[in-house]
C-alpha cells in the first residue's frame, strides 16, 4: 500500500507516519508538511508546505468554490481503489482534534478490515 500523509509533522501526522512506517504492508510513505519530519527511511519521499505572507495557507476555507474543488478530488478518489482522504486538508474541513483521530481509526479500520478496537495499540 502507498501512503500520501497529509499533515505529517502535526500531531496527529507524527504519529501516523510512525505508524506507516513500522507497517509491512506499506510500501512508501510521501510525507507532506510544514517542517522536516526528523524521519530518515527509504519508505518516506519528503514534501514540504511553505508559507505566504498572505492568509493562511494551512486551513481550508469554507466557501462553495472550495467545496466544489474538492468534490472533484473526491469523485477522483472514489474510482481509485485505495484512496481515501482523512484529516483536514484531506477531507477539506476544519476538525478538532478528537475528530481527527476518530476520523483516521475509523477510515483505517475499513481499510485494515478490523474493529475499531483492534486497531489502536496499547
Amino acid at each position: 500500500m502507498k501512503v500520501l500523509l497529509l499533515g505529517a509533522t502535526g500531531m496527529v501526522g507524527q504519529g501516523v507516519l510512525r505508524e506507516c512506517l513500522l507497517a509491512d504492508d506499506v510500501t512508501e510513505v510521501v510525507a507532506l508538511g510544514r517542517t522536516p519530519t526528523g524521519q530518515q527511511h527509504p519508505k518516506t519521499t519528503r514534501v514540504y508546505e511553505y508559507a505566504e505572507a498572505d492568509g493562511d495557507p494551512y486551513y481550508p476555507i469554507p466557501r462553495a468554490e472550495n467545496a466544489a474543488i474538492y468534490k472533484q478530488y473526491q469523485e477522483l478518489a472514489d474510482l481509485t481503489p485505495g484512496v481515501h482522504f482523512v484529516g483536514r486538508l484531506g477531507t477539506y474541513k476544519y476538525y478538532n482534534m478528537d475528530q481527527v483521530v476518530g476520523q483516521a481509526l475509523a477510515t483505517f479500520s475499513k481499510i485494515a478490515g478490523k474493529p475499531r478496537s483492534e486497531c489502536v495499540g496499547a
